[in-house]
């Protein structure tokens, strides 16, 4: 089973205008304690908010922070998470444990993680990021610690075929589920997946099979669900299944589960025109900023409803964001009935790095059916290096379901 433990809250943050942070070891512990002063700031959230005379800082910035591995949870895989840190200077994102270096970043608002399996559970560890920012910082989005067994669901992902009684209506939809699971165990591993799919807890269908994995080894696991007369999504009906999948050992252990939101739709365009589920979309569509004067860009769940709320209200049905956002503000969209055009942040040279950062993007929200299409620049800047025929056959090869 999976455990979450939230290293959200108060952190301690010093700016670093000089840049001599990194010289005198302030990701040391013992260093840390003697800074003076120290701001105090909430994590998600950006700097600039944190005291009036940090409202028009940029440059380099420093969160620290102490935490704990409960002993109970000691043996399971240990993942630490950070689903976006706003350092878009040269250096990036710097981030120190125990006084080492363990994760170099790049790419504002993108997700990434390093695995802490083993760390010890007799003593409180030290977390220092170093962000460097050129337009106002911080972690602006949360940062967690992900237990779990050593069996567990890698990631999901889902493709549709409707078959249509009409231009209208769907006779039926076939999904397909790959399922890609790893066991980093030392021995084979037996037992069984199960598939439940459902809307608002009432069942429509179920699925099994049993599989084994070899030891420190990946597998995929493709399923086919056949669904009759389906409920399809839209703007004005954004009608939502949910999928539950869980592993289930030998001895009829859960091992680990996943739940996933899932819009039947179908998306094309001709002559120019939105086409969604076989009828023109009248598009009423706004590009959006995802910051706030008050949050900046770390904003809350409640405000976003509000925001979302109002757009609704006033007719909008489609949003180009300005760069990557998170799956939270995407779940609202699938809920709410917005078409959204993903944004992934590549400015510099199109390489592995890029090429990482799109695949994360889109791995982490293809299942989202608001999702209809990305986009990887905020704005196209002619003096950075963009081939655009390679970042395409990138986005293609790893979402077919979108534009």
């Amino acid at each position: 089973m999976r455990t979450k433990v939230l290293l959200d809250g108060m952190w301690h943050f010093q700016i670093d205008p000089n840049g001599i942070g990194t010289d005198q070891q302030w990701f040391l512990e013992d260093n840390f304690q003697y800074m003076d002063p120290l701001f105090i700031g909430v994590v998600p959230g950006c700097w600039n908010r944190y005291a009036a005379e940090l409202q028009n800082y940029k440059g380099v910035g420093w969160y620290f922070k102490n935490f704990e591995i409960p002993a109970v949870l000691a043996k399971k895989k240990i993942v630490l998470h950070f689903e976006g840190i706003h350092g878009d200077g040269s250096s990036g994102v710097e981030v120190y444990l125990d006084g080492k270096n363990i994760i170099s970043h790049k790419g504002a608002y993108s997700p990434f993680k390093y695995e802490l399996s083993g760390i010890s559970t007799e003593k409180p560890h030290f977390l220092a990021i170093r962000i460097d920012s050129v337009q106002g910082g911080g972690i602006d989005r949360s940062v967690f610690l992900a237990f779990s067994d050593w069996i567990y669901i890698d990631d999901h992902h889902l493709n549709q075929k409707i078959e249509w009684v009409s231009q209208k209506n769907a006779k039926s939809v076939e999904l397909t589920i790959k399922s890609f699971l790893r066991n980093d165990t030392t021995q084979e591993w037996n037992g069984r997946i199960e598939y439940t799919f459902m809307h608002q807890k009432a069942v429509i269908s179920e699925t099994r099979r049993n599989f084994n994995i070899q030891n420190k080894n990946s597998r995929l696991l493709t399923t086919v669900i056949v669904m009759d007369s389906p409920q399809l999504w839209t703007p004005d009906n954004p009608f939502l299944y949910e999928l539950h999948t869980r592993v289930i050992d030998s001895q009829e252990h859960l091992v680990d589960e996943d739940f996933t939101l899932i819009g039947i739709r179908e998306i094309s365009t001709q002559d120019e025109k939105l086409i969604l589920n076989h009828v023109e979309l009248p598009i009423n569509g706004l590009k959006i900023q995802y910051t706030s004067a008050q949050f900046g860009s770390a904003i809350p769940t409640v405000y976003l409803m509000y925001k979302l709320e109002r757009l609704k209200n006033e007719g909008i049905n489609l949003l180009c964001l300005d760069h990557l956002v998170d799956s939270k503000f995407l779940t609202l969209a699938d809920h709410y009935g917005f078409c959204i055009i993903q944004s992934a942040d590549v400015f510099e040279v199109i390489d592995s790095h890029a090429e990482n950062l799109i695949k994360t993007m889109i791995f982490r929200d293809r299942n989202h059916p608001s999702v209809i299409s990305w986009k990887y620049t905020r704005e196209l800047d002619l003096s950075r290096s963009i081939n655009e025929e390679i970042v395409t056959r990138w986005m293609n090869s790893f979402d077919k379901r979108t534009l």
